[in-house]
């Protein structure tokens, strides 16, 4: 059961935690960065230009590369949460920690690479749902066309 001292001393750890802990935090988020877009850039050898990719990543490391990139995003909102609580004001906290901000934003957008290349190939889908559609309609015309008319 959750105390009252326990979520006190949970407030006071936000507001003032422990350097090293927030250290950690910082290298723990700086080594899953390198990890993810390391991975990215490996295996989107194609967005990139290349032909073929420079080494060959694995489908599991794909696969835990989309994990490790919302690990990332938690881990980077638990310590600007943490920095902010610190700081209290909203314009100092921008102002002295807007790299960290920024960061927060461009990583889902460089993970975007992905929903990009998801659209390229649903607007493949799209023309060929269209053009599946023309032909079955041209086919419906061309049968009645040659259906023999009823006279009355």
């Amino acid at each position: 059961m959750l105390r009252i001292h326990d979520v006190i001393m949970f407030s006071n750890f936000l507001k003032n935690p422990d350097r090293r802990f927030v250290l950690s935090l910082e290298y723990s988020i700086l080594f899953f960065a390198i990890f993810y877009f390391v991975v990215l850039f490996f295996s989107e050898h194609e967005i990139l230009g290349f032909e073929s990719p420079i080494v060959e990543v694995p489908q599991q490391l794909k696969q835990i590369n989309e994990t490790i990139l919302y690990v990332m995003l938690s881990l980077l909102s638990f310590e600007l949460l943490l920095k902010y609580m610190k700081i209290g004001d909203w314009k100092v906290f921008l102002k002295k920690y807007w790299f960290d901000m920024a960061m927060m934003i461009l990583i889902p957008v460089f993970s975007g690479i992905k929903i990009i290349k998801a659209l390229k190939i649903a607007k493949k889908v799209k023309v060929a749902k269209y053009g599946f559609k023309i032909a079955d309609k041209t086919q419906k015309k061309i049968r009645k066309s040659k259906a023999p008319h009823s006279k009355t």
